[in-house]
């Protein structure tokens, strides 16, 4: 049986030395039971005592290589636990350095990414302000443009237009006016444009979204005289005007005729051609 055990421990096999540890404990087991029954046997004979203290002795002795070899097993399985502990309190610590290496590459990653946009937003930024100071600078130059424009302009006579609002009836008077005064001038189609612009409601409305150029000049006016400027509209818009007049029965009526006709000049000689 010691062989046996010496074996189990020289394999180093966790599961040879377990298995003769029980059998040598249980080995010792029987033999303290049996010694201890033969002990009592011996003293039911009333053999002496110095012969059964002398049987005791040599039994102990036997048994004594049997209890150091248990001894053996027991501290080479101690050692057996130990070793697996270590094992794995090794293997927790490697999985813990690897959850921690896992961490920082992706806190590094993380970080090197919040890196790279914020130096996208910053190159973002940095082309935006450039081309806002860019904007602002061509904004200036043509705010300047328009000053300059505006005192040259300021040099030429200024002309009160009457506004035309749509009416036919007051389209003669106010489009004569604007061909004498303005249209005829030496001014810039541009500075014509401005003049034309005075006009309101639905005429502005018409040509207020062309562009301020000398073709644009050109369209408004072609715009308002097609609309406007129409002879079948102007005599029905005069005619109504002037069946609208009162009879003359008495000179107030009379002062209502002429301000009708000097409201609307050349508005008779239109409606007579």
């Amino acid at each position: 049986m010691l062989e046996e055990c010496e074996e189990a421990i020289q394999s180093g096999e966790k599961e040879d030395v377990d298995l003769a540890y029980e059998r040598i404990c249980g080995i010792i087991k029987r033999l303290e039971n049996t010694k201890d029954g033969i002990t009592e046997a011996m003293l039911g004979d009333e053999k002496a005592i110095g012969e059964v203290r002398e049987w005791n002795k040599r039994q102990k002795e036997e048994i004594r290589p049997l209890r150091e070899m248990r001894k053996r097993l027991s501290l080479d399985i101690e050692k057996h636990d130990e070793l697996v502990h270590q094992r794995k309190q090794q293997r927790e610590l490697n999985l813990q350095k690897k959850i921690i290496e896992e961490q920082t590459r992706i806190s590094q990653a993380q970080e090197r990414e919040k890196e790279e946009i914020n130096i996208r937003n910053q190159k973002r930024e940095e082309e935006w302000y450039k081309r806002k100071l860019e904007m602002e600078a061509e904004a200036t130059m043509k705010h300047n443009e328009a000053e300059k424009g505006k005192l040259q302009s300021v040099k030429l006579q200024k002309y009160t237009i009457t506004p035309f609002y749509g009416e036919y009836k007051d389209w003669l008077c106010f489009w004569n006016q604007f061909t004498v005064e303005v249209d005829v001038s030496c001014i810039s189609e541009i500075s014509k444009f401005n003049y034309l612009l005075e006009v309101g409601g639905k005429p502005k409305e018409d040509i207020l979204g062309l562009p301020h150029s000398e073709d644009g000049y050109k369209e408004a006016k072609r715009i308002l005289e097609q609309m406007y400027g129409r002879d079948n509209k102007i005599h029905k818009a005069l005619i109504k005007e002037m069946e609208s007049l009162p009879a003359i029965t008495n000179s107030n009526k009379v002062r209502q005729i002429h301000r009708f006709s000097t409201s609307y000049p050349g508005s008779l000689e239109h409606l007579l051609r």
